[in-house]
């Protein structure tokens, strides 16, 4: 089960204290996993970027975050062919504490419930952590473990890899926790290389997801008669003439060329747009000297809300929604 990072509202501390024991060590249990030389894998901090929550991560190039449908499992992340998989949780407790007060009493929970491989140091600068090599079974894949502390909680990481992968998934899962980092509250930022970079502060835009070619944001855009929920995916145009899932063409008007501030650039865009009667779509076409793309934004009003009203508050979205955003 993938662990991933929760909102630092949410306490579910003793749940989680059995697995915070064990990175503290043990009288019973100091296997060390010197049988392995592996380096941290050199990770662009700028390059493959996800802030939220206050908490900020790199990943390898290529790699793309997720949130999982299901509520326990918050933030996930994998590598494009499937090989590994991951996530984090992040536990808030309100109050500075040292972890290792919590190792004794739990730690011989969990080693009942692992096959425990090696525990791992890994050492940079003034920041110190441990991975724990484990398995479920001889059956599952190998998974690796590490816990990250803050100034009022604690991350969790934890990693899948196929047993054969173990000195690569070593060196990126110690280059990924290393990269995690507290952020400013509110922060919300989405960098992915060659594609685009995303930064809002207001808490109006946050991320909520990765495509294979872009990501998906929503907020709550205010107007002077509420607050209006949207939805917006950018993603590169991979130039085979393919119309986006979440686009329904059989709804959409004759499209039409429209002019967008892009990367404080006047650009022209071929745009189309429909309300199906609970949402009101539009879709923008991007060819330009820094890339192909298409931009969908979409915003659910309530039912009185008359259709040129939402015209006009998909426009407002979209500008305001693209004053956030920089096309790589």
């Amino acid at each position: 089960m993938l662990l991933t990072i929760m909102k630092k509202d949410i306490i579910k501390i003793i749940s989680l204290l059995f697995i915070v024991s064990i990175f503290f060590g043990c009288s019973s249990f100091s296997q060390q996993g010197d049988e392995i030389d592996f380096t941290p894998a050199s990770l662009d901090s700028d390059s493959n970027l996800l802030v939220l929550g206050e908490t900020g991560i790199s990943l390898p190039e290529g790699w793309r975050f997720a949130i999982s449908d299901d509520r326990e499992h918050f933030l996930e992340f994998s590598d494009p062919e499937g090989i590994y998989k991951g996530g984090l949780e992040f536990t808030a407790i309100g109050f500075s504490f040292p972890p290792q007060k919590f190792r004794k009493q739990f730690i011989k929970d969990f080693l009942e419930k692992k096959k425990i491989q090696a525990v791992y140091p890994v050492q940079e600068q003034e920041t110190s952590l441990e991975i724990l090599d484990y398995r479920e079974s001889q059956e599952e894949p190998g998974a690796l473990i590490s816990f990250i502390p803050e100034p009022e909680g604690y991350t969790i990481a934890e990693l899948y890899y196929p047993v054969d992968h173990r000195k690569e998934a070593l060196s990126l899962f110690s280059g990924i926790i290393l990269s995690i980092k507290e952020e400013e509250p509110f922060y919300c930022k989405r960098n992915i290389n060659d594609v685009l970079k995303f930064f809002n502060t207001d808490g109006i835009w946050t991320w909520c997801g990765d495509t294979a070619g872009g990501s998906l944001f929503t907020g709550f855009f205010p107007d002077g008669e509420g607050m209006y929920r949207s939805m917006i995916a950018v993603w590169e145009n991979s130039g085979e003439g393919t119309v986006p899932s979440c686009w329904d063409k059989d709804k959409a008007g004759d499209s039409f060329n429209f002019e967008l501030c892009v990367n404080n650039r006047i650009i022209t865009a071929e745009g189309s747009e429909y309300q199906d009667g609970t949402r009101t779509c539009s879709l923008y076409s991007i060819n330009e000297d820094f890339g192909s793309y298409f931009i969908f934004i979409s915003i659910a009003p309530n039912d009185a809300t008359p259709l040129s009203k939402q015209v006009h508050l998909l426009q407002g979205i979209r500008d305001f929604f693209l004053d956030c955003i920089t096309l790589l």
